[in-house]
């Protein structure tokens, strides 16, 4: 009922003009058949004149119909404009959030790389002072010793090659090898890579 209001507002300014003219011309020709002089100018300014008359007067009621037309026309365009517009910005923070995690992402694995190629140097510096520490270790339990080591010499530390964190193991862990967890990322840390 009120869908394209602009288009109906149009619609009743055509009629209205039509409807205008129809009683001027009628209103004229009763007044040209009444065969006085006067009232035949008047009813033949009646025909002409009422007939421009409606004509003209449509003119605000047909504009007001197509100012809401363009205006209904606008505001879809706008709709669509908002949409593509809302859905390009979508898509742009998308590409942007992939972009973002994939360099942070990208960032992360260099990192976790670098750690662990710093343990593996790490671990390879130590190697000859754990397989000193571990052939002393093993010597004074061969012999029974009652102290072992001092307080002080009872762990050393080793990097883990997954994520490069420090871990402290004691001689005995050391020198019986065998694969020991990483506390900090769960790796398995093959313990006879030291010693061997």
């Amino acid at each position: 009922m009120f869908d394209d209001i602009g288009g109906k507002i149009k619609i009743l300014a055509k009629i209205m003009t039509w409807v205008g003219i129809a009683i001027s011309v009628i209103l004229g020709i009763i007044l040209l058949c009444s065969g006085d002089g006067i009232l035949m100018i008047c009813g033949g300014v009646e025909i002409v004149v009422g007939s421009i008359f409606s004509w003209v007067g449509s003119f605000l009621l047909f504009g007001f119909g197509q100012l809401i037309t363009k205006a209904e026309v606008i505001a879809d365009d706008m709709d669509i404009f908002l949409e593509f517009k809302l859905t390009t910005e979508e898509k742009r923070k998308a590409n942007f959030q992939k972009h973002e995690d994939k360099t942070f992402r990208q960032q992360e694995e260099e990192r976790v790389e670098l750690l662990r190629q710093q343990a593996l140097v790490k671990n390879a510096a130590k190697k000859v002072e754990i397989k000193k520490a571990i052939s002393n270790y093993n010597t004074a339990v061969e012999n029974n010793s009652k102290e072992i080591f001092s307080s002080s010499d009872k762990y050393i530390d080793v990097f883990c090659p997954y994520c490069g964190e420090k871990l402290s193991f004691t001689y005995a862990e050391l020198s019986a090898g065998g694969i020991m967890e990483c506390v900090f990322c769960n790796g398995n840390v093959d313990l006879r890579r030291f010693t061997n």
